[in-house]
Formats: C-alpha cells, structure tokens, sequence
C-alpha cells in the first residue's frame, strides 16, 4: 500500500517504526520529543517479546491474568513470595465468568509454587533478567546514518516476524533493542538539528510503504486475514525462494504462531497432524495451473488459526495443555484408539475435529469418554467456563483417581485436574460445595422421571 504526498523536507523526520514524526523546531535545544523509553513498560513489553516468555509464566506478562507488568509483579513477590501474591490475587476476585478463569490459572500457578517454590522463582528470576535486560539502554554506536536505519531496517522486519511469530534464542541474541535503536536515533537528530537552513523551501515526492493489512467487518473473519498475512510474512524471508510455500516451511511457521499466541510450543502430536493437514492440501492442489500459496493453504491455516486463537480467549487452556491435561489440536481418530471399561473409564480434551469445524466459527472443547462403549460430548460454547469449573470440581474427588487420563504422558488420571481446584471456585461461581444440601435444575430431573 503507497500514498503519494509532498512534504517540506525539513518539516518530517522518520521515527524507528517508519512513521513520520513532524518537527517545527531546528533550533540547537534539547528535544523535549525524545520521551525516554526505558521506564515505558507498556510500550516496551508487548514489543520486546522473548522466546523466554512460554510456558505457565507466559500468562503473567500478558496482564489477562493480573493488570499490571510482570516486573512490576516480581517485585512484589521479592518482598513477600509468589505464593502470597498469587493467594492475594484470588482473594480479590469477585464472582463472575471471568474470575472463574482467573482462579483456574492462579490455583494452577500455586500449585506450581508449592510443588517447588525455589525452581518457580528462578524461572521467574530468569526472565525478569532477561526483560530488564532488554527494557535497559547500551551504549551502540554506528559509524555512518546509513548502517542506522540499515538496522532500524533490520529490526522493523524482524519485529513483523515478531508479532505473528515466536523467535528462537539465536535469532534474537544480536538484534539491538528497540531502545538502543531509540536512543541511537535520537543522538543522530540531535546532530543532524544542529545544522540550519534558512529561507529554503525544498519540495520533494516521498511514497510510504506499509505492510499488507487487513480491516475485518467482523470477528469471525480473523482468522482469514491472518492465514493471509502468515503467508505473506513467509513468502518475505529471503531463504524461502520456492514458487510455492512447502507444507514443512508453512508448518513450522504455523507452529510459531501457536507458540508466540498462546505461550506454549506445540506438543509432537500437534506438530504431526498440522503437517499432515498442509501436506495433504500441498499434495491435491500442487499441480494446478497457476496456484498459489494462498490458494492452497489459505482455508486449512484458518481453521488451524480459529482454534489457536481459542486460547486466546481462554488462557487456562494453554495451561491445561501444558500439563498434557488437554491435546489441544489432534487427529480425531485418537478417539477410537480408546479401551476403557466399567471399573476404569478412560478420558480425554481435544479440540473438535479440524473436518467439521468451520474457520468463522468458534473452535469447541469435546470430552470423549469411553467405558466399554465410546462417548463423546461437547462443552455448551455459552455455559463452556461453567462447565469446566464443575469438571474441575468433580477432578477433586476420591473417584476421579482411578479414571485414566489419555495424555502424552502415561499414569495420567482425571485427578490431575484438581491442580486448578480450590474452594475459592465455590464463593465465585454457582458449583455447590459436596458439604452443603444441593439442588439440581428441575426440568432435566422432572424429565428423567418422566
């Protein structure tokens, strides 16, 4: 996309993202524009994403879970411990959907703390290291204007790899910051401001590029738009020369945006099926006439993209999958694979089939059961965090030990829920505590007697 204007040339100068910052002032004075970055979390945080920031801890630096910056957090539990801040965090929750989802996550990052509390804090200690490290300001010199924005340059691609996504150590370790890139640029202005030009009106066309962008009219076409800009962010690295992206290439980027939207990389098994969904769509289209990367993966990334995005809306998820509790995206057939029986029921949480889900819908949560006999249901999309918060609950229960869990990880049961258990799920939403006198809905019970 371009756009043609002319501009006084001593009136723009460009910022390190490109835009165009005016300046009405070429007097040799201190540049009150400069605005020191170094203490600007929110602008700093979300743009200085590090490949250490996966895993349980990546809710914390994303303020779904707790408002404020992760430094801000580990701070506060430098003084007390993470335990206390996290006990402190549910106690302040008031009972809605959204506190449900809370105390899931902050039940499960206590249980992590008291499982082992001097391995949770040096993780944390790690990356808050790592953060500072990036959010503080080194002395980088360059030797000419140009190697400037070369870098600039440099980093404004690397930074559009970096929002869709996630970037492994060694391709991260000699980027500067944005930072150091700031504060280079702010030296060179202060130099170039120093030179003045009186009485001159210089005219001159500039066109400005920007990366392809979509609008959406709704939600639901998201994930359309973002299928296409994976695409095109693929097709851009120089490396990747091919006519047609290869479904490896398109997988590993596929899983980077899983890993960089969702906190968690992708387990072996999802790896396995979203390469077999790509090579299979590679392999029916490859040879028509004139096709395109984005004829032949465009509908099958959105679907994958759709059901990514679900943890998104629901952080615990990436939890749950984490911990190998939930296969997140999987080959359905793992169903029929099944053997439980009366005395030892078998479970297992996945994603709805990629066949029958539709990308501008909402991706659903099956519970597959199967005691002798298979059954599989669905969590309700409307009454889904409550329908979980009951799972949840009923996880706590003596009985829930011997139901086998189907997991990545062998002798896991239905118990292992119970890391996201607490009776403050009790005071927040409509479950009944077993202790108390409970009351199901009539109408289901009038029916069953019927």
């Amino acid at each position: 996309m371009a756009t043609n204007r002319k501009l006084p040339r001593l009136a723009v100068k460009r910022s390190v993202s490109g835009s165009l910052i005016k300046e009405k002032h070429t007097d040799d004075q201190d540049l009150g524009y400069a605005k020191d970055l170094a203490d600007d979390d929110h602008f700093l945080a979300p743009n200085e994403i590090h490949f250490n920031a996966i895993g349980l801890l990546f809710c914390l630096t994303t303020k779904r879970l707790i408002s404020i910056s992760f430094s801000s957090l580990y701070h506060r539990s430098q003084i007390s411990s993470w335990i206390d801040v996290f006990i402190h965090e549910r106690r302040r929750l008031k009972p809605n959907i959204n506190s449900i989802e809370k105390c899931f996550m902050l039940n499960r990052l206590i249980a992590e703390c008291v499982k082992n509390p001097d391995e949770f804090n040096q993780q944390a200690t790690k990356l808050y290291e790592i953060i500072k490290m990036r959010m503080s300001s080194r002395v980088t010199s360059f030797l000419t204007a140009e190697s400037l924005f070369d870098e600039i340059e440099t980093c404004r691609n690397l930074q559009c790899q970096r929002r869709l996504f996630h970037m492994y150590h060694d391709e991260n370790k000699q980027t500067p910051t944005l930072l150091d890139l700031q504060q280079a640029t702010t030296k060179l202005y202060e130099q170039l401001l120093k030179i003045r030009i009186k009485n001159l009106n210089i005219e001159e066309d500039l066109t400005f590029h920007s990366r392809p962008f979509g609008l959406c009219s709704h939600a639901q076409y998201f994930p359309e738009y973002v299928a296409k800009a994976i695409i095109y962010e693929i097709e851009q690295i120089p490396q990747i020369n091919d006519h047609v992206i290869q479904p490896n290439i398109a997988t590993d980027f596929i899983c980077r945006y899983h890993t960089r939207i969702a906190g968690i990389e992708p387990k072996l098994h999802t790896k396995h099926f979203i390469l077999q969904q790509l090579q299979s769509v590679y392999e029916a289209n490859k040879n028509r006439i004139n096709i395109t990367s984005i004829g032949i993966y465009e509908e099958i990334l959105a679907k994958i993209i759709s059901q990514i995005d679900f943890f998104v809306d629901h952080p615990f998820l990436s939890m749950m999958y984490h911990d190998n509790l939930f296969l997140g995206i999987c080959n359905s057939t793992i169903d029929k694979e099944m053997n439980g029986t009366r005395d030892e029921l078998q479970i297992l949480l996945r994603f709805n089939s990629l066949a029958e889900h539709q990308s501008t819908q909402s991706a659903s949560v099956r519970y597959i059961v199967h005691n002798g006999q298979l059954t599989r249901a669905s969590f309700h999309t409307k009454a889904f965090v409550d329908e979980m918060c009951r799972m949840i609950c009923e996880s706590n229960s003596e009985k829930a030990k011997t139901c086998r869990l189907i997991s990545d990880i062998l002798n896991r049961s239905f118990h292992d829920f119970s890391l996201y258990f607490d009776n403050e799920l009790f005071r927040l939403s409509t479950v009944v505590p077993p202790t108390k006198e409970g009351y199901n809905p009539l109408i289901p019970v009038l029916w069953s007697t019927m």
